[in-house]
């Protein structure tokens, strides 16, 4: 096939083939011209980009420290990225960063957090936190959360006994 290209802004508006901004209306790029991104904002971004590129080139390491400098900037998403990579990703599993930026990204209101929180203690069998974890992703909002109340479906899976 034909090489993908990226969009990129040019004199004005966007450049690139099929790109994503290409199917928003003029009104809708103009709006989201108009707020450009603060400078905390713009720094977290990069230096998410920069970690999820390198852990899709298998670099965890490289991707950590990316991913760091978004969470010290605010970015809740690398927050929960960090703890996935510390819960799932790296061998051997590290669970006390893994619940430390978990605990942080529910601090600054992630609920994707608090459900991961409720995941890696349903992954250890501990039913008493999953279900705590659980009860404050429902409060904050998170959507899996209220029917896995119901149906318990992730703790069945995880703990078959």
């Amino acid at each position: 096939g034909t090489p993908r290209r990226r969009a990129y802004w040019h004199r004005g508006r966007w450049r690139g083939s099929s790109c994503f901004h290409s199917l928003l209306t003029r009104r809708e790029r103009r709006l989201i011209m108009q707020r450009p991104l603060s400078r905390q904002e713009y720094g977290a971004t990069m230096a998410y980009n920069k970690g999820y590129d390198l852990q899709e080139v298998g670099d965890i390491d490289g991707a950590i420290l990316g991913y760091k400098a978004a969470a010290d900037l605010g970015a809740t998403d690398a927050m929960s990225r960090l703890g996935t990579i510390y819960d799932d990703i790296k061998l051997p599993s590290e669970p006390k960063p893994a619940i430390y930026w978990y605990k942080r990204g529910v601090k600054a209101g992630d609920s994707d957090c608090a459900w991961n929180l409720a995941m890696h203690y349903a992954g250890r069998g501990n039913k008493r936190w999953y279900l705590h974890w659980l009860r404050v992703a429902d409060r904050m909002g998170n959507p899996n959360a209220k029917s896995e109340l119901r149906e318990s479906e992730w703790w069945t899976k995880r703990n078959p006994n």
